[in-house]
């Protein structure tokens, strides 16, 4: 090249259209001169976003050159692929060339590296591929985070490649042949040497996590010198959620009388982990024609669980399969293999098979029925399939992935093959199913199948569950008729009970039956079905949900591959049905379609008592109007949902954070910090999305509305809530979500059952409420609860009195910044509200903690006495198992009892009141009593019984269900100390709430509602 050489290029493409894209905005600009190279390319299409810039130099004996610059470009959107693929990154390239050294050398540097693929998103800072060669040797090199890969070898690119490409011939007659000759293969393969290490910070790591796989550390080591030579590791390998704790692989090469590739697998745990797998060895080799391959598994105690091998023969015109040794164990047992055992398939002819392999009465057995006056190869003989008594759990101890699956699998089965036909005949069944611990049922399988000549198949099935028929099937499939599909389906009675054991308990269970009759017509690509299906007796129940539904016996209609909701009614606990109007379209598979209304009033899904093992109990009752529509794949949800008057619902949290149990091991728990990425990742909640669904979900919540939140499973702590409002649940097609709305507090109440100190009941105050806007985990706050405690105070030069000190726990914030703080104040009593309002916040606080610790105020110019401080633990442990056996035995009755110890005003003698207040509602919620009262012991007895055993009653009746009117009678006595004494209130009172805007909408005639568009 003339190195005086000038030359310019500046290339501008508007738009070309290349594989159904047209690209836009493209520009080329470069420079020689003088042997210097210079330019940059640069494309504005948002798909394609490039902007790099080029040097270098050019000259007879040598070429460099450096790109640098970045890449942005969607390769979905630019239909070069077909699955989402998109590649960000910036990149630094510099190469250089010399032809007459053969010597070559390319650094690639990739910045902020990131891609986004079907299943994962790959990303990292800083991504090196390196790479150089000359006439005698290749190195080569990739580096990103903890990942290293090196490839080296001694000879030079071109030599490299003559013998690479001298070997694929040879591999190729593997495929051809049935034959490996490994010392063939080892002479033409070119010698080098690969060195792979990775451990959680990279891109394979990335790449496994969106299969939900990964591993701690990684070794690969690939050598080829005088032999071939492979070995492996891997630590802590993760998939499905199952950890192999030790993976070891090799391949290597033996010269013996024949050159051998001899392979091993080992897998190792260590103990608590996969205890059955605690080591499987997988043996074998390749030579020529025969591979073989030895099994060995055992469990934490040494018992091998499985002892057998196979060979494999592969000739010139069949293949043969054996099994060693005569006396294999599997499953933990001793079985008996026939020594002349053997399956062959000779290649486009038949096969033939004599394998018999049994324990004590049980068999597998599998043998082609030779004629022995007319044996010959020309044609396939007929096949006998003998199983008995085969149990499955021991069949599938050796993989870490199968499910808890037991049964017996039993089989008569006779195979024949006339004039280029098949015919099956024979049953097969399983005995004793249980999935996960559960029994599902005895299953048996009458089949009467044929094959023809022309391709036409016809079958006859019949399944029994339990000795009874439940299902037929038979028909007709001929590819070549006008309707190849011709079958009919027959349901009668089948059990709903045989689903529950592949239902999440905690989901539901199902009782009763399935019939219907189904029609199949079409072609095998597209079939039609037209018929129906039908319930009987059908019952759904979920006891961690206190839910039941039972369906009706009323048809559901398949039309021309569409599934007809006429009117079908799901019935509640009440009786009240949710009704369901639609159809699902599913003439297309891949592109289900929804269109469905359900719709119910006063429905009652959840109706049960407490027990153990529910997580939700009480009563559940709601409107509800809903509009489900669009493909399964990108569903439209709009609707209402009202919870009304007599809803009173429990959730229980499992795992209690106010638990103190006392443990007597465990108390040491020793953890292994080597891995802390694995540690965090373990700790990490991992956050789920659900995509392609538009959600608007509007929920009403009536005023007089009950839910509780048992803290502790025995339900000693609980929140109690009660209020209404309205609040909102939205989510776009990409899955993010929103909750608005407001959730306004009119009652409830907050009980903690602290080790030691008795029980503590703060009552929640109208006007509390919890609001959202946006996260539905991060919820804002504003409650303010009160707890009345009871003490005797003694201000200096001044007689002792009782005083009634209100404290109170106001939560403010929201959930992620959450404010909890204690107030007291004392408003029967003038003198101690004006002290405590001349206290600071902090003041108040530590004397309401005092208070509730140990019963005593300690305010400027007072004392407590010495009975009150120490308190009464007698009464407290009293009060406490009064309560929770009226919690336990007495249902349907809010039922509480206080018992209070105080020193009278002369300062010596002790008192103890004890009080009572039990609630009860009637009528679905529509009435509410109250009675309260109290008890003086130390008082005049048929004195403080006629006036104090019945000194607070209150009758409430809600006129309408919207719960904004209603009466109340009341008759209540307290103690007023500015009154010094007892002042009793009696009277009837008429309430309507309403919500305004203004004062003047009190007086303004109310507008009908539109109706809402679903």
């Amino acid at each position: 090249m003339d190195s005086s050489m000038y030359a310019t290029v500046d290339l501008k493409i508007d738009s070309v259209d290349y594989s159904g894209y047209r690209y836009t905005g493209l520009s080329i600009e470069a420079k020689l001169n003088r042997g210097k190279m210079s330019g940059g390319i640069t494309c504005t299409d948002p798909n394609l976003l490039i902007g790099l810039s080029v040097s270098g130099s050019l000259s007879p004996e040598e070429y460099t050159a450096d790109l640098t610059g970045e890449i942005h470009t969607d390769l979905e959107a630019l239909k070069l692929v077909t699955e989402a693929c998109s590649v960000s990154t910036g990149l630094s390239l510099s190469g250089y060339v010399s032809p007459m050294s053969e010597s070559y050398r390319a650094d690639i540097r990739l910045s902020d590296f990131s891609a986004l693929l079907p299943t994962s998103r790959l990303q990292t800072n800083a991504l090196s591929i390196s790479a150089e060669t000359d006439s005698t040797h290749i190195n080569a090199a990739v580096r990103s985070g903890d990942m290293a890969m090196n490839f080296v070898s001694s000879i030079g690119f071109s030599s490299f490649l003559e013998k690479l490409n001298q070997s694929l011939p040879i591999i190729a007659t593997v495929q051809e042949e049935k034959r490996l000759d490994m010392k063939a293969l080892h002479q033409v393969l070119p010698p080098f040497e690969f060195h792979a290490n990775a451990k959680r910070n990279n891109l394979i790591q990335q790449y496994l996590k969106g299969m939900n796989m990964g591993f701690s550390q990684i070794d690969l080591n690939i050598q080829n010198d005088s032999l071939l030579n492979t070995t492996g590791k891997i630590d802590r390998f993760s998939t499905g959620g199952i950890t192999i704790d030790t993976l070891q692989l090799s391949l290597f090469e033996r010269r013996e009388k024949e050159e051998r590739l001899y392979y091993s697998l080992q897998v190792g745990n260590k103990p608590g982990n996969l205890d059955q797998l605690a080591s499987v060895i997988l043996n074998g080799f390749l030579s020529g024609n025969t591979t073989k391959l030895f099994c060995v598994q055992k469990n934490r105690q040494g018992q091998e669980g499985f002892r057998i091998g196979c060979q494999a023969d592969f000739l010139d015109s069949l293949i043969q399969v054996s099994f060693f040794p005569k006396n294999p164990i599997i499953g933990f047992e001793t079985w008996t293999l026939n020594p002349d055992n053997f399956f062959a398939y000779h290649y486009g002819r038949h096969f033939d098979a004599n394998i018999a392999l049994t324990h004590e009465d049980r068999h597998f057995i599998i043998k082609t029925l030779h004629n022995e006056q007319s044996h010959d190869f020309s044609h396939q003989e007929a096949l006998k399939v003998d199983i008995n008594g085969m149990e499955i759990a021991p069949w599938l101890a050796l993989s870490p992935f199968s499910p808890q699956i037991d049964g017996s699998i039993s089989a008569d089965l006779l195979v024949n093959f006339p004039q280029s036909a098949t015919e099956v005949s024979g049953s097969m069944g399983i005995g004793d199913l249980y999935y996960g611990k559960q029994r599902v049922g005895n299953f048996n399988l009458n089949v009467d199948y044929q094959l023809d000549s022309l391709g036409r198949q016809e079958a006859q099935a019949d399944l029994e569950i339990d000795d009874k028929k439940v299902l037929t099937l038979n028909g007709l499939l001929d590819n070549q008729a006008e309707n190849p599909v011709r079958l009919n389906l027959s349901i009668d009675e089948f059990p709903l009970t045989t689903a529950n054991p592949f239902l999440p308990s905690e989901m539901a269970q199902l009782q009763g039956y399935l019939n219907g009759k189904m029609g199949i017509t079409g072609s095998t690509d597209t079939p039609l079905l037209n018929g129906y299906i039908q319930m009987e007796e059908a019952v759904a129940n979920s006891k961690s949900m206190g839910a039941t539904l039972k369906f009706p016996q009323s048809q559901i209609r398949v039309e021309q591959n569409v599934l007809q909701f006429d009117n079908y009614e799901i019935t509640g606990a009440n009786k009240n049905p949710l009704h369901i109007d639609g159809n699902i379209d599913f003439k297309k598979l891949d592109k289900i379609v929804t269109d469905l209304r359900l719709y119910a009033s006063a429905f009652q899904p959840v109706k049960s008592a407490r027990s153990t093992k529910a997580t939700v109990y009480g009563s559940v009752i709601a409107d509800m109007d809903m509009a489900v529509n669009g493909p399964l794949d990108a569903l439209k949800i709009r609707g209402n949902v009202g919870l009304l008057t007599g809803t009173e619902v429990t959730y229980v949290m499992q795992d209690s954070p106010f638990a103190l149990q006392q443990q007597e091991n465990n108390i040491v728990t020793f953890v292994s910090f080597n891995d802390s990425t694995e540690i965090a990742e373990e700790d990490t909640l991992q956050k789920s999305s659900v995509l392609g669904m538009d959600i608007l979900v509007n929920i009403n919540i009536a005023p007089t509305v009950k839910m509780g939140v048992n803290l502790s499973v025995d339900g000693k702590n609980r929140i109690d809530l009660q209020g209404g409002g309205e609040l909102a649940y939205t989510m776009n097609t990409l899955g993010d979500s929103r909750f608005t709305g407001r959730y306004n507090l009119t009652g409830g109440f907050v009980r903690y059952n602290p080790p030691i100190i008795s029980e503590k009941l703060f009552k929640i105050q109208d006007g509390s409420y919890v609001s959202w806007n946006g996260d539905i985990a991060d919820p804002q706050m504003s409650i303010t609860a009160v707890e009345t405690v009871r003490t005797t105070i003694s201000e200096e030069e001044k007689n002792t009195r009782q005083v009634n000190f209100d404290i109170s726990i106001i939560i403010k914030n929201s959930l992620e910044n959450l404010s909890v703080s204690f107030d007291l104040s004392a408003p029967e009593d003038l003198t101690l509200q004006n002290q405590l309002t001349s206290l600071t916040a902090e003041q108040r606080a530590s004397q309401a903690m005092s208070l509730l610790i140990y019963n005593t105020y300690t305010g400027p110019g007072t004392s407590t006495t010495k009975s009150d401080l120490l308190g009464n633990p007698l009464n407290a442990f009293l009060q406490k198992e009064l309560n929770q056996w009226a919690q336990d035995n007495l249902k349907g009755i809010d039922l509480s009892f206080d018992i209070n110890s105080y020193t009278d005003a002369s300062g010596v003698n002790t008192r103890t009141d004890y009080s009572y207040r039990a609630a009860k509602s009637l009528f679905n919620n529509r009435v509410k009593v109250v009675i309260g009262g109290s008890l003086s012991p130390d008082d005049n007895a048929d004195v403080n019984f006629k006036e104090n055993f019945i000194d607070d009653i209150s009758l409430e009746y809600y006129l309408n269900q919207r719960d904004n009117m209603y009466v109340k009678v009341f008759r209540h006595t307290g103690y007023e100390s500015i009154l010094e004494g007892e002042i009793t209130q009696t009277g009837v009172g008429f309430v309507v709430k309403k919500r305004l805007l203004n004062l003047m909408e009190l007086f303004r005639p109310r507008k009908s509602r539109k109706g809402v568009n679903l």
